[in-house]
């Protein structure tokens, strides 16, 4: 009989062995991550890019800006800006809300897009679209969303655009129907 027992506290004692090298180690507590909020905000933001002469080229405001630290972006509210183009031939552009990559090189406009060409003589222009990627650095603006375009007594509607701003270009990408003898009021 007691070699039994001694049997039966054997297979327990390694049941126990077997039991407790199967319970995974205890969790490792990782390390707190870095915030995904924005590490600073500011309200009535009026940002200036000059050129190398010294001339400014672009102004951008926003009701609100707010800075993400993870990749360096930040976004906008309520945005306005102002690109001067050559020969007095200066844009406005207006949306909701902005977003500008960590490099500075894209502007990224939506909700409720609108773009206004009013060069020094001739006809204003108006764009009006949900989306804008707008490129600073090349003068240029483009979407693939649709898009209205005024001016004069002619309203053009179409799919995506290409602008290129500095050579007052823009076009339409697909779907294009042009109206004359509009009113765009």
């Amino acid at each position: 009989m007691r070699w039994l027992i001694a049997i039966l506290m054997g297979v327990g004692i390694v049941l126990i062995l077997i039991w407790q090298l199967d319970d995974p180690a205890p969790d490792v507590i990782a390390p707190p991550e870095a915030p995904t909020g924005p590490d600073y905000w500011m309200e009535g933001v009026l940002m200036e890019r000059f050129d190398a002469a010294g001339q400014r080229i672009l102004d951008l405001q926003a009701t609100r800006m707010a800075h993400f630290p993870d990749d360096e972006r930040t976004e906008l509210d309520t945005v306005l800006a102002h690109q001067r183009g050559p020969e007095q031939l200066n844009w406005t552009l207006k949306a909701d809300h902005g977003l500008i990559t960590g490099d500075h090189s894209e502007i990224h406009l939506r909700g409720d897009v609108r773009v206004l060409r009013e060069p020094s003589q001739g006809p204003v222009s108006r764009i009006f679209t949900d989306t804008l990627l707008f490129l600073p650095e090349i003068d240029r603006a483009e979407t693939d969303d649709p898009v209205r375009i005024e001016r004069q007594d002619t309203v053009t509607t179409g799919r995506g655009l290409i602008a290129e701003l500095a050579e007052d270009r823009l076009r339409i990408l697909e779907e294009v129907r042009t109206r004359h003898g509009m009113s765009n009021d």
